[in-house]
């Protein structure tokens, strides 16, 4: 059985690792780098995540209002039955609501700025 490994150091040791000291400070500085990238990475991610939720939330409400819209536009064709003006209401609403779409889809997309480089 050998003996567990055992170093005893008394004063300042000194360890040769063959890596000089600028090669030390090199590789220091490109790991600051990397921590530094790191945080930014984070930041955005943390960024996107409320983004994300923030758009989640935004859906959640237009499903709501559509659902909403839909039993409305049922229920309006069921007490419209075969009138002519009845039902042309009820098609000029499905429109009003189809340009609303539209218009709140194309402001959307203007104010998009796209990925980040």
């Amino acid at each position: 059985m050998t003996a567990p490994l055992q170093l005893t150091f008394t004063g300042n040791p000194v360890i040769n690792i063959g890596v000089g000291a600028e090669e030390l400070a090199a590789i220091k500085a490109q790991l600051d780098q990397v921590i530094a990238n790191q945080g930014a990475i984070m930041s955005e991610l943390e960024d996107l995540q409320a983004a994300e939720a923030a758009l989640d939330t935004q859906v959640a409400a237009l499903e709501t209002e559509q659902a909403t819209f839909l039993a409305d536009v049922a229920a309006k064709l069921a007490a419209a039955g075969t009138d002519p003006a009845a039902l042309a209401a009820v098609a000029a609403d499905v429109q009003a609501q189809a340009d609303k779409i539209a218009a709140l889809n194309a402001a959307e997309v203007a104010a998009d700025p796209g990925p980040s480089a």
